[in-house]
This record gives structure tokens, C-alpha cells and sequence, in this order.
């Protein structure tokens, strides 16, 4: 038997069967270990970020995020007491392959088969917590060994990450390699991977790290051919599907970085204006029509609304009148009939209007005209338009 000394207190159960949950509870009640449960993602997040839990419950076919999406988004937490909490993945017939893979990739993740015993998932609990006590000395390490390279001194990081091996232990390799890949000193990383793929030929972390660099080093066609491998044995890789999508842009092709954009999106419930950022960064990259396809299959027109208006906003309330003109205008190309677009015409209006140039405002008056022909009745686009006039009328 488990002594409790090397049990958790507190665990967060994410699953959405009620029985699970039921069962866990009674389970672990006589172990003195209290069960939370979210029953969705929304309260996943919340009571994650309310609470210190020592280890994780996730259920491998949760929704609307997989169990290791929600792993990822877990440990992308900015608070160390949160993300280092132990993480098990619980798993009925369902689980593939691919998911052991993307699992093994990730690190530091305790399976667990459903239904569970009270032997099974106490050792499972064990072994979860005695893995955030492991992830959390490496973290120290990580932090120092980083807070050193933010001050510019790279040996001093590289001897901070040596002299820990011996509590790190094969966490050492992939450190000094993202110590390197920091210092953008690609060959020398390349060097340090091809030795971890020399060891370890299937190890999913290293290719991927290995894509990276010959992206750097100019060799796009071996980066591609390695990032699709890797995305093919452990897909749903969140940053790894972000680097595909940029990876994607700079080979010019922008059918396949929109469909891993498409991919990231759903893999995101919790950051709904993340479709934005993908927007403006085919926009940039010169696909507007991608741009305003990939729009019109992620985003309501009302969202479009909200978000454009919203940082035309807030740019005008601090006279950054020119890029609020400019969010104002980034709205329209994506559903140039939709009613509610008078909004957007009417703060046009006003951005324009607020440079006072005659130019700008000919262009106010012209966008509060599109603004009535949406809104007949709207008082304030009136009464706007009214006043423009007027100084138009002076000023000839």
C-alpha cells in the first residue's frame, strides 16, 4: 500500500462522466485526498487557475480540448506552482498510438487504463506527484539557466545546466539545446541534436527540434520533411502545429498553413481571438484572399465587429487616430454587406474627422453616408455628419 506521505492532497478530476467522478471521490476519500471535478474546459481553466493542485486527472477523450491539449494549455501557465502540478491521463480503449506518442513527447505524463482500482490509481497518484517534485528541480535549473542568458552571459547558462546533470538527469540535452537555439547558434545545435537522434532515433522532441534549425539554416525542404514526421507520429502538438503554420507562410504556401491554422484554432477554445492573429499574419505575409477565406470559415461577422472595433478604440482613445482608421478599416474587407458594419462606418467617422485635415474629413463624411445607408435612423451618425458638413461648408 501507498503511504499517504506520498500521496497528493488535492487533485483536479477533469471529466465530464458523473460516475467517474463519483467513483474517484469514494476512492480517494479514505486516502484523505480531496477530488475536485470540472465537468467542462470552461471550468477546467477557471478552477486551475484558482487553486494549487498537486496532480491532474484528465480524461484522454475530453472536450471540446483533448486531454494532452489540455495538458499543453495547463503547463503553459505562468504561474510555477501551477504548471509543474503532476499531470495523469486517463484513458479507456480509446487510446492510440499517436496518443502515447504525443504523451511521450510531451514528458513527465502518468497513463492510467479505465476502469480504475484503488492499487492501480493510487500508484499511478505516487508516481504523478514524485514527477512534479522531479519537473520542479528542473524547472529551477531551467529558470536559472535562462535568467542567465537574459543577461547576455551564455557560458555562464551552459555551466549553470552542466553542473545540474546529475539532478536532471536526460533533461540536461534537450536544456542546453534550447539554450543554444536561444543563443541562435544553430550549428553548434545542430550538433547537440543529431547526438540525442543518434541515442535515440524516434525520439518525436528531438525531430522536432531538429525541423527548427534547418528552418534557421536555410534547409526548408529537410525542415519540412521532419516537422511532417513528427506531426504525423504525435499530432496535436500545439506549438508544433503554430510552427507549421508559420513554417508553411515563409515556403509559400498558404493552403497548408491554413489548414494547421484551421487545426490550432479548434485545439484553442480558450483563446478565441487567436483567429485574428492568423489573419493579419496571412495578411502580412500578402494573402488577403486567404485571409479573408480563413475569416469567413472561423469567425462570425459580429465577432469581426467586436474585435475591430474594439482596438479602434482603444487606439483612438489614446490619438492614435491613424491605426484606429486603419482597425477600422481591416473589419470591412470581411463582410463588406453585413448590417452591422454602421458601427464601424460611425468610428470610422470619428477617427477621421479627429486628424481635422480636409481630406480626413471628406473621408469622415463618406464613411458616415455608408454608416445612414445601414442605419437610417441612427441619431448620433446624424447629428455627426451634420457638423461635418458644416465645417466642410466653411472651409470652402
Amino acid at each position: 500500500m501507498v503511504e499517504n506521505a506520498q500521496l497528493p492532497r488535492k487533485i483536479l478530476l477533469v471529466d465530464d462522466d458523473p460516475a467517474v467522478a463519483e467513483a474517484l471521490d469514494n476512492m480517494l476519500r479514505k486516502h484523505q485526498i480531496q477530488v475536485v471535478r470540472a465537468i467542462d474546459f470552461d471550468s477546467a481553466t477557471y478552477l486551475f487557475n484558482q487553486q494549487i493542485f498537486e496532480v491532474c486527472v484528465i480524461e484522454l477523450e475530453f472536450g471540446p480540448l483533448p486531454g494532452l491539449g489540455v495538458v499543453q494549455k495547463f503547463r503553459a501557465h505562468t504561474h510555477p506552482d501551477r504548471r509543474l502540478a503532476g499531470m495523469v491521463i486517463a484513458a479507456g480503449n480509446q487510446k492510440k498510438h499517436t496518443d502515447e506518442a504525443l504523451g511521450a513527447e510531451l514528458g513527465d505524463i502518468e497513463f492510467i487504463s479505465k476502469p480504475f482500482t484503488d492499487v492501480k490509481m493510487l500508484s499511478v497518484l505516487a508516481r504523478a506527484l514524485l514527477q512534479k517534485r522531479s519537473v520542479a528541480e528542473y524547472d529551477a535549473v531551467r529558470t536559472l539557466s535562462y535568467d542567465a542568458m537574459k543577461k547576455g552571459d551564455f557560458d555562464a547558462a551552459v555551466g549553470h545546466v552542466k553542473a545540474n546533470v546529475a539532478k536532471i538527469g536526460k533533461k540536461g540535452m534537450p536544456l542546453l539545446l534550447g539554450l543554444y537555439e536561444e543563443a541562435k547558434k544553430w550549428p553548434e545545435a545542430l550538433q547537440i541534436v543529431d547526438v540525442m537522434l543518434e541515442k535515440k532515433p524516434d525520439d518525436i522532441a528531438a525531430i522536432n527540434a531538429k525541423s527548427r534549425i534547418l528552418l534557421h539554416l536555410g534547409k526548408a525542404h529537410e525542415a519540412r520533411e521532419l516537422i511532417e514526421k513528427a506531426d504525423k507520429l504525435a499530432p496535436k502538438n500545439l506549438d508544433r502545429i503554430q510552427a507549421m503554420a508559420s513554417m508553411y507562410l515563409k515556403l509559400d504556401q498558404p493552403d497548408a498553413s491554413v489548414a494547421k491554422m484551421k487545426e490550432l484554432i479548434t485545439l484553442s477554445p480558450d483563446q478565441p481571438d487567436l483567429k485574428f492573429d492568423m489573419i493579419q499574419s496571412l495578411e502580412d505575409a500578402g494573402y488577403v484572399q486567404h485571409a479573408i477565406g480563413l475569416c469567413r470559415e472561423t469567425t462570425l461577422p459580429a465577432e469581426v465587429v467586436r474585435f475591430y472595433n474594439n482596438n479602434g478604440v482603444i487606439h483612438s482613445k489614446t490619438a492614435e487616430h491613424t491605426r484606429a482608421v486603419h482597425q477600422y478599416e481591416a473589419a470591412l474587407k470581411f463582410y463588406p454587406t453585413y448590417k452591422e458594419n454602421y458601427r464601424i462606418y460611425f468610428n470610422l467617422a470619428i477617427a477621421e474627422a479627429n486628424q481635422k485635415t480636409p481630406e480626413n474629413m471628406q473621408r469622415a463624411r463618406a464613411a458616415l453616408l455608408k454608416c445612414l445607408a445601414l442605419a437610417p435612423e441612427f441619431d448620433k451618425a446624424k447629428s455627426l455628419l451634420m457638423t461635418i458638413e458644416k465645417a466642410l461648408g466653411s472651409a470652402a
